[in-house]
Protein backbone atom coordinates (compact mmCIF):
# COMPACT_ATOMS: atom_id res chain seq x y z
CA UNK A 1 0.00 0.00 0.00
CA UNK A 2 1.14 3.49 -0.80
CA UNK A 3 1.20 5.50 2.43
CA UNK A 4 1.89 9.20 2.77
CA UNK A 5 2.46 11.26 5.90
CA UNK A 6 1.11 14.77 5.56
CA UNK A 7 2.99 17.76 6.98
CA UNK A 8 4.43 17.57 10.49
CA UNK A 9 1.52 15.47 11.79
CA UNK A 10 3.10 12.02 12.14
CA UNK A 11 -0.22 10.65 13.50
CA UNK A 12 -2.05 11.40 10.24
CA UNK A 13 -1.49 8.62 7.74
CA UNK A 14 -3.31 8.50 4.42
CA UNK A 15 -3.54 5.38 2.30
CA UNK A 16 -4.27 5.89 -1.38
CA UNK A 17 -7.39 3.89 -2.30
CA UNK A 18 -7.10 1.22 -4.98
CA UNK A 19 -10.78 0.25 -5.43
CA UNK A 20 -14.08 2.12 -5.76
CA UNK A 21 -15.23 0.88 -2.36
CA UNK A 22 -12.01 2.01 -0.69
CA UNK A 23 -12.31 5.35 0.99
CA UNK A 24 -10.60 8.28 2.59
CA UNK A 25 -11.04 8.44 6.36
CA UNK A 26 -12.63 11.68 7.47
CA UNK A 27 -10.20 12.61 10.23
CA UNK A 28 -12.11 15.46 11.89
CA UNK A 29 -15.31 13.47 12.29
CA UNK A 30 -16.69 12.25 15.58
CA UNK A 31 -17.34 8.74 14.21
CA UNK A 32 -14.36 8.73 11.81
CA UNK A 33 -16.35 7.52 8.81
CA UNK A 34 -14.87 6.74 5.44
CA UNK A 35 -15.83 8.56 2.25
CA UNK A 36 -15.57 6.37 -0.86
CA UNK A 37 -12.90 7.70 -3.17
CA UNK A 38 -15.10 7.27 -6.26
CA UNK A 39 -18.53 8.89 -6.39
CA UNK A 40 -21.39 8.79 -8.89
CA UNK A 41 -22.89 12.13 -9.89
CA UNK A 42 -26.62 12.36 -10.55
CA UNK A 43 -26.95 15.62 -12.48
CA UNK A 44 -28.85 14.96 -15.70
CA UNK A 45 -27.80 18.21 -17.40
CA UNK A 46 -31.47 18.65 -18.34
CA UNK A 47 -30.84 16.18 -21.18
CA UNK A 48 -31.62 13.00 -19.28
CA UNK A 49 -34.87 12.11 -17.53
CA UNK A 50 -35.05 11.35 -13.83
CA UNK A 51 -35.97 7.78 -14.76
CA UNK A 52 -32.85 7.37 -16.91
CA UNK A 53 -30.67 8.78 -14.12
CA UNK A 54 -32.33 6.38 -11.65
CA UNK A 55 -31.51 3.44 -13.93
CA UNK A 56 -27.93 4.72 -14.14
CA UNK A 57 -27.73 4.92 -10.34
CA UNK A 58 -29.11 1.37 -10.13
CA UNK A 59 -26.34 0.13 -12.43
CA UNK A 60 -23.70 2.13 -10.56
CA UNK A 61 -24.76 0.61 -7.24
CA UNK A 62 -24.77 -2.89 -8.75
CA UNK A 63 -21.17 -2.52 -9.97
CA UNK A 64 -19.92 -1.23 -6.63
CA UNK A 65 -20.32 2.54 -6.38
CA UNK A 66 -21.20 3.51 -2.80
CA UNK A 67 -20.96 7.32 -2.97
CA UNK A 68 -23.86 9.14 -4.63
CA UNK A 69 -23.68 12.88 -5.26
CA UNK A 70 -27.28 14.16 -5.31
CA UNK A 71 -29.09 17.51 -5.16
CA UNK A 72 -32.74 18.52 -4.91
CA UNK A 73 -32.32 20.94 -7.80
CA UNK A 74 -31.56 17.97 -10.09
CA UNK A 75 -35.24 16.95 -9.68
CA UNK A 76 -34.47 13.23 -9.47
CA UNK A 77 -34.06 12.48 -5.77
CA UNK A 78 -37.43 10.67 -5.54
CA UNK A 79 -36.45 8.26 -8.29
CA UNK A 80 -32.97 7.79 -6.83
CA UNK A 81 -34.53 7.23 -3.41
CA UNK A 82 -36.61 4.40 -4.84
CA UNK A 83 -33.45 2.77 -6.23
CA UNK A 84 -31.57 3.12 -2.94
CA UNK A 85 -34.57 1.73 -1.04
CA UNK A 86 -34.80 -1.29 -3.35
CA UNK A 87 -31.10 -2.08 -2.89
CA UNK A 88 -31.35 -1.71 0.89
CA UNK A 89 -34.42 -3.95 0.99
CA UNK A 90 -32.72 -6.56 -1.22
CA UNK A 91 -29.55 -6.54 0.89
CA UNK A 92 -27.18 -5.31 -1.84
CA UNK A 93 -25.52 -3.22 0.90
CA UNK A 94 -26.34 -1.65 4.25
CA UNK A 95 -26.97 2.05 4.81
CA UNK A 96 -23.65 2.31 6.64
CA UNK A 97 -21.85 1.27 3.44
CA UNK A 98 -23.27 4.23 1.50
CA UNK A 99 -22.04 7.81 1.46
CA UNK A 100 -24.86 10.07 0.24
CA UNK A 101 -24.37 13.75 -0.49
CA UNK A 102 -27.12 16.24 -1.25
CA UNK A 103 -27.05 19.99 -1.56
CA UNK A 104 -28.74 23.20 -0.50
CA UNK A 105 -29.57 25.30 -3.54
CA UNK A 106 -29.03 29.05 -3.92
CA UNK A 107 -32.56 30.20 -3.10
CA UNK A 108 -32.58 28.14 0.12
CA UNK A 109 -29.61 29.70 1.97
CA UNK A 110 -31.58 32.18 4.07
CA UNK A 111 -32.77 30.83 7.41
CA UNK A 112 -36.06 32.79 7.57
CA UNK A 113 -38.96 30.37 7.59
CA UNK A 114 -36.50 27.48 8.03
CA UNK A 115 -35.62 27.13 4.33
CA UNK A 116 -32.39 25.12 4.87
CA UNK A 117 -34.09 22.70 7.26
CA UNK A 118 -37.07 22.27 4.90
CA UNK A 119 -34.70 21.59 2.00
CA UNK A 120 -32.86 18.92 4.00
CA UNK A 121 -36.10 17.33 5.20
CA UNK A 122 -37.43 17.21 1.64
CA UNK A 123 -34.25 15.55 0.38
CA UNK A 124 -34.36 12.99 3.21
CA UNK A 125 -37.99 12.18 2.40
CA UNK A 126 -37.35 11.93 -1.35
CA UNK A 127 -34.18 9.85 -0.91
CA UNK A 128 -36.02 7.66 1.66
CA UNK A 129 -33.18 8.09 4.13
CA UNK A 130 -32.93 8.97 7.82
CA UNK A 131 -29.73 10.93 7.24
CA UNK A 132 -27.29 12.05 4.56
CA UNK A 133 -23.55 11.90 5.04
CA UNK A 134 -22.89 15.37 3.64
CA UNK A 135 -25.27 18.32 3.17
CA UNK A 136 -23.43 20.91 1.10
CA UNK A 137 -24.17 24.43 -0.12
CA UNK A 138 -24.46 23.90 -3.87
CA UNK A 139 -22.60 27.11 -4.52
CA UNK A 140 -22.34 30.14 -2.28
CA UNK A 141 -24.10 32.66 -4.52
CA UNK A 142 -27.71 33.70 -4.08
Amino acid sequence: DEIAEIGDDKDAIYVNPRHAQDGYEIVNSRKKPSMPCLGFGTWGVEQFSAELLARSVDTALKVGYRHLDCARVYANEKEIGNVISDHLRNGTFTRDELFITTKLFNNEHAPPDGAPLRALETSLKDLKLDYVDAFLIHWPFR
